[in-house]
């Protein structure tokens, strides 16, 4: 299951590459709301290895809606981005972003989930799809 998922992946992000685009990779995850008896105030964590413009649009938009946004928390993204990103996104330049999702949030009907499904999704379009440098006409998300 492991080979043939990432294997797609790289077929896809090759295939959009030759025709113009310049991929976002995102990676969605989730995180404990304490760790090692300390609380984890974030209901949403953007992890990034290099701080790039669109960025500070990103936070600015998330933090307008009243979303507290943690800024390369709960983990550090200059250590560690994940095996997807690490392999996929980083090595070959494009953009990338890991969203941590605290989970206390996702197992109750008003939490995080809402949060995902009402301001994530809309933030991620206002946000992706304008950027000069990527190919208007369509959004493709990574083969699950």
């Amino acid at each position: 299951m492991h080979s043939p998922y990432h294997r797609a992946i790289e077929r896809h992000l090759h295939t959009r590459l030759r025709e113009g685009w310049r991929p976002i990779v995102l990676s969605i995850h989730s995180f404990n709301p304490e760790l090692h008896g300390r609380a984890r105030p974030w209901p949403v964590g953007l992890l990034w290895k290099y701080r790039e413009p669109w960025l500070d649009t990103l936070f600015q938009q998330l933090r307008q809606q009243g979303l507290e946004v943690g800024d390369n928390q709960p983990y550090d993204g200059h250590v560690m981005m994940g095996y997807s990103l690490e392999r996929h996104a980083i090595p070959n330049g494009l953009r990338h972003l890991l969203v941590e999702v605290r989970n206390d949030g996702l197992a109750t009907q008003g939490g995080n989930a809402n949060g995902l499904k009402n301001c994530m999704l809309p933030w991620m379009l206002q946000v992706f799809l304008p950027l000069d440098d990527i190919k208007s006409g369509g959004f493709y998300p990574l083969p699950v």
